[in-house]
């Protein structure tokens, strides 16, 4: 079984953040993680990377980002084709929303890492 690609959007090389622990979590879990923050740093051997690189077969985007920081990532969800999008709990974005679903991307309200240990990631 080939690896299932998730991005992690807002990623932060602190190790008392969320997506620091959602990155680690992942990665733990087997997924092919790519990590992009406005930070350098590595988490459990995945480089934190400031651009966005053009990744296919992405299975989730998961959001550690404010929705006003998600505006500029809009188009690069749009052409990376995620299967689903998880919004984090502060990172609800009505606008994001309408966004994937005119473009057929599932849309989860939930906390990845709850969903991870719970098994329904």
């Amino acid at each position: 079984m080939s690896l299932k690609n998730v991005i992690v959007l807002g990623a932060s090389p602190n190790n008392t953040r969320v997506s620091y622990r959602a990155v680690k979590r992942l990665y733990n879990y087997d997924y092919n993680v790519t990590a992009i923050g406005n930070k350098s740093g590595t988490i459990a051997s995945v480089e934190i990377v400031k651009n966005k690189p053009l990744i296919h077969d992405v299975y989730a985007v998961v959001l550690y980002l404010k929705p006003e920081r998600q505006k500029e990532y809009y188009q690069y969800i749009i052409d990376i084709k995620p299967e689903m999008v998880f919004f984090n709990p502060g990172t609800y974005n009505p606008e994001l929303v309408k966004i994937l679903r005119e473009n057929n991307i599932k849309i989860v309200e939930d906390c990845a890492l709850a969903a991870l240990s719970m098994g329904s990631f």
